[in-house]
């Protein structure tokens, strides 16, 4: 049963990579985005066991509108 629950929270979890393609932005600016925010303490985005930047869709969204601002 836990692994199962490990499986669906992994599969929430979007790359910098993926979700640069997604908004139109390089990878280069939504690692900088993640870098930022980890250093500030935010608990996503996170690096994951390959060290990509990881988070949950909703945090991406939350990460970018922020910026915005």
């Amino acid at each position: 049963m836990g692994d199962l629950l490990v499986q669906a929270v992994s599969q929430d979890l979007i790359s910098a990579t993926d979700i640069a393609k997604r908004r139109g932005i390089t990878r280069q600016g939504a690692w900088k985005a993640a870098r930022e925010e980890a250093a500030k303490g935010a608990d996503w985005p996170r690096k994951n066991e390959k060290g990509e930047w990881v988070a949950p869709l909703s945090e991406w969204q939350r990460l970018f509108e922020k910026r915005k601002k």
